[in-house]
């Protein structure tokens, strides 16, 4: 399912659920005047449990530009446990 979204500061947010429902991409597809882009798409990926664990944040919309990715680690009661993040080096293109 895609669901555009008009905001009010002129972005195009582009929504995609899987079938349960869980997002697993938002897009920003159009930039408005003065909108900072340097993150134009954010990934979701869940476990068995169907738990957010692991976040992808993109320069570009095609999901091909990482600079940021957040891993949780849950416990066995579906607790945060733990939380790791990762940047990409300024400039390298290397994450």
């Amino acid at each position: 399912m895609v669901d555009p979204v008009p905001r009010t500061d002129c972005r195009v947010i582009t929504t995609v659920l899987y079938t349960a429902g869980r997002e697993i991409s938002d897009t920003v597809t159009t930039l408005g005047a003065g909108v900072d882009g340097s993150v134009r798409r954010i990934d979701t990926a869940y476990n068995n449990q169907g738990l957010a664990y692991l976040y992808t944040s993109y320069a570009d919309t095609a999901g091909t530009q990482i600079v940021n990715q957040v891993e949780n680690i849950y416990t066995g009661l579906d607790q945060l446990a733990f939380q790791y993040q990762a940047a990409a080096s300024p400039g390298s293109g290397e994450f």
